[in-house]
């Protein structure tokens, strides 16, 4: 009975290796080479390759051209006065409308400048330029000013400029009327000459000279 249980075993052993072997596979047996003829997978992005122009990346704008002059602040101001004369370096008889004038004074303080520079005065009447004046700036904040013979009535205006010629700021003022200039005297005229007054101290008047009186003789005694 035990004999033909161990041969029972054995049997579902051989049972068992058989299909684990025939599982396992011949190695003598290589799998098939892979057909060389088969084009292979292309890379997303292949080395000089251009992307499609949706979808490259948007151009970055170009920058402005920066056209202001690099010496030149940014930020120059300037405050203007217009007045008939000056005092301690301040515009006095400061007004925007003069009447009977021959001069004025255009007044400036410029605030700004990073280094020594320039500015100009232009004077205008009636928008058309009379004088330009270049005034020098030597640091950041800077009193300078010009004189304008005024010429005319009408509306005259005084611009600031910068070095580069932008203008900084500007000032309107009317004149109504223009002082007369002296009348200058005719070519063969002499001017009046001014009486000349004697101040000495008289003299008193010298007496006449008395005549002389003859000496009387002496009397000789009786």
């Amino acid at each position: 009975m035990k004999l033909f249980m161990r041969l029972g075993a054995m049997l579902l052993g051989l049972a068992l290796v058989v299909p684990a072997f025939a599982a396992e596979g011949d190695s003598s047996n290589p799998a098939p080479a892979q057909n060389s003829n088969a084009n292979p997978a292309k890379p997303d992005n292949p080395a000089g390759a251009t992307a499609p122009e949706s979808m490259q990346a948007p151009a970055e704008p170009k920058a402005a051209a920066d056209t202001t002059d690099k010496k030149e602040a940014a930020n120059l101001k300037a405050d203007i006065k217009i007045g008939t004369g000056l005092e301690n370096r301040e515009a006095t008889g400061v007004s925007e409308s003069f009447n009977g004038v021959s001069q004025v004074v255009g007044w400036t303080r410029i605030q700004g400048a990073a280094e020594p520079t320039e500015v100009k005065h232009v004077w205008l009447l009636d928008g058309k330029e009379q004088t330009e004046v270049s005034l020098p700036v030597k640091s950041s904040s800077y009193r300078t000013w010009s004189r304008k013979t005024i010429t005319g009535p009408g509306k005259w205006t005084l611009q600031v400029k910068d070095s580069a010629g932008n203008v900084v700021a500007s000032k309107d003022f009317d004149v109504a009327s223009v002082a007369a200039a002296p009348a200058a005297p005719a070519a063969n005229e002499k001017p009046a000459q001014p009486e000349m007054q004697n101040n000495a101290p008289q003299q008193p008047q010298a007496q006449p000279a008395q005549p002389a009186q003859p000496e009387a003789a002496p009397q000789k005694p009786q």
